[in-house]
Order: C-alpha cells, then structure tokens, then sequence
C-alpha cells in the first residue's frame, strides 16, 4: 500500500527529474539508459510517455526513433528501448536557469512547464481537476478516447478504488530462496495497486488449508507462477500446490470463467511447466528477468480492466 507521503509526490508529474537527468547525461540512446531513466520516474508508463510527449511539445527535449504511444497501453512497450533523448538548447537553458538557480527570475512569468497538456487537457485545467472526485471526472470525460484511470491516477497520484479493492492470490512453490524472493518482489508490486494475498501473509493462528481456500475461492485473480517445481507438486498429496492447484482445478471443472485465473510461466516452457488444464488460459512469460518491468505492468494492465 502506497502511503500518504507517497500518494502527495504522485501528484507532482516528474518532468523536472527527466530534465535533470538528461542534463547530467545529455543523451539517452541505448536501451540500458531508457531503462535507468524510466526507473528514475518510477511511474506507469503511460504517465512516463506523458511526460515525454509534453516535454517534446514544449521543445525542450529532442528525440530520434520515436513513436507517440497509446496511452491506454500501459505495459512498457518495444518502440521505446531505441529511442534516442537529449536536452535541446531550450531545455538545457531551462534546468540551468529554472532549476538550479543560476537565473530563476527568468522564468517567473514565462515557465514553459505551465503550460503542460494530460490527454488533450491543458495545464491551467489541472489543477482544478485533481480535486474532483473520480466519479465527477469520469461523468466530463467518458466520451473521450482514453483510459480513464489512467488519466484519473496522472491527475491525483491515487489507484482508483476499484482497483484497490481488487483481491488478488498468488500461488506458488517454493523451488528456492531465490524464487521467494523474486515472488514478494511481485507481490510488493502488485499490492501498489491490488489488495495480495500470498502464504507470506499466513499467520501461525489460521489453518494453512482454509487460508488457501478462502483465499483462492475468494479472490477477484489468482496468479499461479508455473515452475517445473510447482509443476511436478501438484500430484504431490498434502504439500501446499497439491492443495491450491485442487481447488483451481475444482473451479476450472466448474467452469469459472478462466479469465479469474492467470498463468505467470516463471521456468521452462508452457509444456513444460504449465498443466493442460491451464494451457489454454491467458499467460504471461517472465522466464527472461529483463523484461520484468514490461511485463510486470502488463500483467497489471489484464487485472485492472
């Protein structure tokens, strides 16, 4: 859970950091700094290409091999890794002058930042929009062509609550040290946006079997990371996955719709680690640790709509 410390700084959209930061490398070209830039923001995506879009428009940066993106695609998309970003004369007067106080009445009555546009609406509507509730947002906006949570969290810096109240269980085994910790590395993600569950959270006092149960029966998703491991322990009797991949199998039998249950494949390939009952179910590839980001805001993207 986001706390209110960082629920405030959400509301600032970042531009000043990006400017600083192409300032002190003067260019982003190679995958790596892309990466490295946007972990600085630490923000959704689709409020990172705000920002980039908005800085372009202001003539501030420049870029090369650079494709406007759909905001609604919040999952951190291929066109983005070769694009190449640096400070144009008037940015970098901009954060030398603005920013770092060489000259800051300069930019009293004239700072481009002011004039900074979110999905068409321009920054002079902003602020008086960030005080309105979502429903009242939503009610002004629903005719336009965009996601409008997104837009709702660029404004506020706050998941909209029906996210929030998203239940969320992950199942898994426990293949390694590593693996766990690759798995509350997840969970930790998720819960910015998602009410998770997982066997971390399993006090001493709850019966490990009915926390699974409530848990699994209960949950608007669960996530099952496939393993060769948790694989081979599904026909392992009374070992968690046993327990766990029965009671999915259960609702699969009942036809529970299949979209309740998303396969994350973590090791191997689908034949490999995924059962049958579940291989025609949506998943998601993680196997490769370096798309971790990307995929990670997918997978967020399927539980939010």
């Amino acid at each position: 859970m986001l706390n209110v410390a960082e629920l405030e700084s959400l509301k600032k959209i970042p531009r000043n950091d990006i400017l600083i930061y192409l300032h002190q490398y003067r260019i982003v070209n190679k995958e790596i700094k892309i990466f490295d830039l946007y972990d600085r923001i630490n923000k959704p995506t689709y409020v990172f290409c705000v920002i980039i879009d908005d800085l372009l428009k202001l003539k501030l940066i420049e870029c090369k091999s650079y494709t406007s993106l759909n905001y609604r695609e919040s999952f951190f998309p291929n066109e983005l890794i070769d694009t190449e970003i640096n400070l144009t004369h008037l940015g970098t007067d901009y954060v030398e002058n603005k920013l770092f106080g060489y000259n800051l009445e300069k930019y009293d009555l004239d700072d481009p930042l002011d004039k900074f546009y979110v999905f068409g609406v321009s920054g002079s509507s902003i602020s008086a929009l960030s005080k309105k509730s979502f429903e009242e947002i939503n009610s002004s906006f629903s005719k336009y062509d965009f996601n409008i949570f997104h837009f709702y969290y660029i404004l506020t810096g706050i998941v909209y609550k029906e996210n929030k109240n998203k239940k969320v269980f992950i199942s898994y085994s426990w293949d390694s040290e590593e693996h766990k910790i690759w798995i509350e590395k997840l969970a930790e993600d998720l819960s910015n946006f998602f009410s998770v569950e997982f066997d971390k959270n399993l006090k001493v006092t709850m019966a490990p079997s009915q926390y699974m149960k409530s848990n699994i029966l209960g949950s608007d998703f669960v996530i099952v990371i496939f393993t060769s491991g948790y694989k081979a322990r599904i026909d392992e009797i009374g070992t968690g996955v046993n327990t766990e991949f029965s009671l999915i199998q259960e609702d699969l039998f009942r036809k529970i719709p299949t979209n309740k249950y998303i396969a994350i494949l973590k090791e191997g390939n689908k034949n490999q680690s995924i059962p049958e009952i579940m291989q025609d179910s949506l998943y998601i590839d993680f196997t490769k640790d370096e798309k971790y980001m990307l995929l990670k805001e997918k997978l967020i993207e399927v539980i939010s709509k």
